[in-house]
C-alpha cells in the first residue's frame, strides 16, 4: 500500500506530467541571412522559444536537425538577446537544394532554464524550416 501511494504521487508530480499544445504565441520562426559564402549555400538563423509556453514550466533542452534517410545531429544553441521574447538561436548552413526537406525537433524536458530538473515525458515539438522561415519573426528589441 505504502508504494501505491508513491507511485501515484510521484506519476501526479510535475516530474512525469506533460502539458498540452504548445502556446500560439511562441512559435519558432527562422530567417534567411545574408550569405557571404560561396552558392549555394545559405545561412539560416532559426529561434525556438525558451519555454514551451508562458504556463507552462518546460524548457528547451535539445534541438535536433535532420533529413529522413541521410543526416541527423543535436545542434547547439545560444541565447540571444535579439528579439523582444526569449528565443534560443541556431545558425545552420545549408545547401539551397535541401531547405524544403529539413526538419527540426526541439525537446522541452527540462522543468527549469539551468536543465537541472528533468521531466519524463515526451514534449517536443517538430516543424520543417520552410515552414519555420514562413512564420513571422517576432520583434527585434
Amino acid at each position: 500500500m505504502k508504494y501505491l501511494i508513491i507511485l501515484i504521487g510521484f506519476l501526479t508530480s510535475d516530474i512525469i506530467a506533460c502539458s498540452g499544445d504548445f502556446s500560439s504565441r511562441f512559435v519558432p520562426f527562422a530567417v534567411e541571412l545574408e550569405n557571404r559564402q560561396v552558392e549555394p549555400m545559405s545561412v539560416y538563423e532559426i529561434n525556438f522559444p525558451i519555454k514551451k509556453s508562458e504556463e507552462a514550466e518546460f524548457y528547451l533542452s535539445s534541438i535536433t536537425a535532420y533529413l529522413n534517410d541521410l543526416f541527423s545531429f543535436n545542434v547547439e544553441y545560444v541565447e540571444l538577446p535579439k528579439y523582444k521574447d526569449r528565443y534560443y538561436t541556431v545558425h545552420l548552413t545549408l545547401n539551397q537544394s535541401i531547405v524544403s526537406k529539413i526538419k527540426l525537433n526541439a525537446r522541452y524536458l527540462s522543468l527549469n532554464k539551468e536543465g537541472i530538473r528533468r521531466a519524463a515525458c515526451i514534449n517536443h515539438q517538430s516543424i520543417s524550416l520552410s515552414e519555420m522561415l514562413e512564420n513571422i519573426p517576432v520583434t527585434i528589441r
